[in-house]
């Protein structure tokens, strides 16, 4: 069984919840500095996975540790912040092979910051002091916390939809997004799974499952949206984001056409889900008209986001803007289009005439 926090807010409370920071503490930053956040009165919430696959990890975890002092700071534990904790603590083989496979890693930052010349034990006893406030916090971070209205996890619930579960069904549980089954009685929110996967179109704004009563909030920093989100809950919820992109104004207006999109998708949990693998049947210029290998569906795909049989990207995302329009870029240098995503949280393509960075 699980130990699952008990949190009271008070009637009349303001509550911010976010999730998968992922090294990117300036995202965070900013989404508290556009909330208005009020430490020691707002109740905010991040719901895991602080750490690793980010350019700024251990900036994270020294910000979200610095948060925490503050009345009214809750934090759960995600999947790769308990992993890399365990991973260090145990094999120093392990945690050398984890960092050559993930450069984006803490432990690498760490070292740097350290003066260290390699990961090695000496490195390890150095980390352990000079973080031990940190490290502390983060292996005892709980794995759920409930409230009078809300359940907050990073991964969701286990497969019976209660709370009855171990650790790892609140922390990893890949499949949950797929049941969504919430018999809770209550609203859950939760990260882990970028809600690119959950909205019907190539979106990574909060998924709203009203059937349900889920909330699924993982904007994606580390996927081509670099996007962070966060719920304001006062008696309605709101909510905003910030991105890492770099970002360009539309100089003229465009008229994409989204209707034929097909949304790609890959999830290395369950293969019948993954449809990047394409087949090509002719040049189109600057894209070429392919076929998804697993559902059949054709569409144009940019030349230069295929990365041998694979595709990264929609198949004929043609976005619409208007002149004024501020977009992040999310992949540039093409030839003809670039791909990007506007303020709803939208991706693909827009000409490159028609855009100006900024």
């Amino acid at each position: 069984m699980s130990e699952i926090l008990r949190v009271n807010i008070p009637e009349g409370s303001r509550i911010l919840v976010t999730s998968d920071v992922h090294g990117y503490p300036e995202l965070l930053k900013t989404l508290l500095k556009k909330a208005e956040y009020r430490p020691g009165v707002d109740f905010l919430f991040i719901l895991g996975d602080t750490l690793e696959k980010g350019p700024d990890n251990l900036g994270a975890m020294e910000y979200v540790y610095a948060l925490s002092k503050n009345d009214r700071v809750y934090v759960t534990v995600g999947n790769v912040d308990r992993w890399l904790w365990r991973l260090f603590e145990g094999d120093l083989q392990k945690a050398l092979d984890y960092t050559a496979f993930r450069p984006d890693n803490t432990l690498t930052q760490a070292a740097k910051k350290l003066g260290a010349a390699k990961i090695d034990n000496t490195f390890r006893k150095s980390f352990l002091i000079n973080y031990k406030e940190e490290i502390s916090y983060y292996k005892n971070l709980p794995c759920c916390i409930e409230t009078e209205q809300f359940i907050l996890s990073h991964a969701g619930l286990p497969e019976n939809g209660t709370l009855e579960g171990t650790d790892a069904d609140f922390i990893t549980n890949y499949n949950f997004y797929l049941s969504r089954k919430n018999q809770t009685g209550k609203t859950l929110i939760c990260g882990h799974i970028p809600t690119y996967y959950l909205n019907p179109g190539p979106n990574f704004a909060p998924f709203f499952d009203y059937e349900n009563n889920v909330i699924f909030i993982d904007g994606g920093t580390i996927t081509y949206a670099r996007q962070l989100n966060m719920l304001i809950i006062t008696d309605k919820i709101d909510w905003i984001s910030a991105d890492a992109l770099p970002k360009a104004r539309v100089i003229k207006d465009v008229n994409g056409d989204m209707s034929a999109c097909v949304k790609i998708t890959a999830d290395r949990h369950r293969k019948e889900l993954d449809n990047t693998e394409i087949e090509v049947l002719e040049d189109a210029g600057d894209f070429l008209r392919v076929r998804c290998v697993n559902t059949g569906e054709e569409g144009l795909a940019k030349c230069e986001m295929l990365d041998g049989d694979v595709y990264w990207g929609e198949l004929s995302a043609f976005l619409s803007a208007e002149k004024g329009d501020v977009v992040g870029i999310a992949k540039n240098g093409m030839s003809g289009y670039t791909y990007v995503k506007n303020a709803a949280g939208d991706m693909g393509f827009l000409p490159n005439d028609s855009l100006c960075a900024l």
